[in-house]
């Protein structure tokens, strides 16, 4: 997966990564992928202390 983009967000636990949205899915033929997918991150924003 490509990542294109993290968005900070207060809801997610501290140093958590989630995926927030799928821009292109990742594509496979015969256990081969043809084309990577490009996904958008959304990232704590809360500060480790």
């Amino acid at each position: 997966m490509k990542v294109v983009n993290i968005v900070e967000r207060a809801d997610i636990d501290q140093g958590a990564t989630i995926i927030n949205r799928m821009l292109k899915p990742r594509i496979m033929y015969d256990k081969t992928i043809v084309s990577h997918g490009t996904v958008e991150l959304a990232a704590s924003s809360k500060a480790k202390n």
